[in-house]
């Protein structure tokens, strides 16, 4: 873990914090705007986003919930258990109802 990173996370005091510093961290390393970070809630079977940054309200109610059987590419990562790339999601059809 980098140095930078391992840093910010001491003077983090709960969760909430932790899951806002990586994320902060995340879209600084990748130069966007727009990012999330979802948790497993094993007993729901579902993955909810604990934090975000830059998405409209539409965005974080259609994702608020996402299950196996969704179509978006962390529903397809939770059925597969392996990362997921969309190429195209004008041209995918199964990310279409998302």
């Amino acid at each position: 873990m980098p140095e930078i990173l391992m840093q910010r996370l001491q003077r983090c005091c709960d969760l909430q914090s932790v899951l806002d510093c990586i994320l902060s961290w995340g879209l600084e390393l990748t130069g966007t705007d727009l990012g999330n970070v979802q948790l497993m809630d094993w007993k729901m079977g579902y993955l909810t986003i604990a934090a975000q940054r830059g998405f409209n309200n539409e965005f974080l109610s259609f994702f608020r919930l996402v299950n196996a059987e969704h179509g978006s590419a962390c529903g397809r990562a939770k059925r597969m258990r392996n990362s997921i790339i969309i190429e195209d999601v004008l041209f995918d059809r199964e990310f279409a109802p998302c």
